[in-house]
């Protein structure tokens, strides 16, 4: 379970990669950060279909999930002109184990005027459930019956059930390294991933016109990745113009914790479709590096 790739060597300041982005899917909503805002995922592909070696950012998403089962935590923040767009904040703690497939998490939403908003997520040899609570006093009150759902992940290490409702979108991508830094007394490497922007025909309802993501990586000195954060500005023209900042900020560790989840005996309703979450909604759309 511990065994991995290990560190990347001979990572230069500047690493010119390819890899597929996934970019968030409009407006974040409570659902959606469920299913993860994963980005940068998914493996290059050379023209003749055949697959690239590893890329040194691919090589760090490896390095990361093999290194045992981990914590995370991941605060969502998201504010915005769009008609109706309110500033929230959600919030998810949970653990992880990508070689086995298990997770287990619980998830707040919080915006004004509203009562939070809760759930708990459960991944069990790749198979997804979640049920809803309320809020009592701060604290959830789940008792809402399980569910299947349609995925989970974390990102920007990607899905541990289902598609997650990612999209992927081929674009080439730099890997910059920006300085050393100390955080929780740990010293680590600060990268920027190079940003993308989307261009959307205008009249396409529920997404987003233009969309900018800027991404920066922490590293440790395992090549292992402890923090990651990504900014992304979307502009909507239809059907109410407007704006929405989101920043998504993920932290990693501690690594080889220990994880054991079972199905929750008993489950209502089908297997949630994911064919929705297939489909890319940038679809048409333009991608470009910047």
């Amino acid at each position: 379970m511990h065994r991995g790739p290990g560190a990347p060597s001979g990572m230069m300041a500047v690493v010119r990669v390819s890899v597929r982005a996934a970019v968030s899917t409009a407006s974040v909503g409570f659902l959606v950060i469920v299913a993860g805002l994963a980005a940068w995922l998914g493996v290059s592909q050379a023209p003749s279909g055949l697959p690239l070696e590893p890329s040194a950012w691919e090589v760090v998403l490896n390095t990361t999930k093999a290194a045992g089962p981990l914590h995370f935590s991941m605060v969502v923040r998201s504010s915005g002109t769009l008609p109706g767009e309110a500033n929230s904040v959600i919030r998810t703690l949970g653990v992880a184990d990508f070689s086995g497939f298990d997770a287990q998490a619980v998830t707040v939403s919080r915006s004004p005027g509203l009562p939070g908003q809760w759930i708990q997520s459960l991944v069990v040899d790749g198979r997804s459930y979640a049920r809803f609570g309320s809020d009592l006093g701060g604290r959830p009150r789940f008792s809402g019956p399980w569910i299947r759902s349609a995925g989970f992940s974390t990102p920007p290490l990607g899905a541990l059930a289902g598609s997650a409702g990612t999209s992927a979108i081929p674009a080439p991508v730099h890997l910059i390294q920006l300085a050393r830094v100390t955080l929780n007394k740990e010293t680590l490497t600060k990268y920027l991933l190079s940003s993308v922007q989307v261009s959307c025909p205008a009249g396409a309802i529920g997404r987003p016109t233009t969309e900018v993501e800027r991404s920066v990586a922490w590293v440790d000195g395992a090549g292992r990745l402890r923090r990651f954060e990504t900014i992304t500005m979307q502009t909507f023209t239809t059907p109410n113009p407007g704006t929405v900042r989101t920043v998504t900020v993920t932290s990693l560790g501690p690594f080889g914790v220990t994880i054991a989840v079972t199905p929750p005996t008993r489950v209502t309703g089908p297997p949630v479709p994911a064919a929705a979450a297939r489909q890319s909604p940038f679809a048409g759309c333009l991608v470009t590096p910047e």
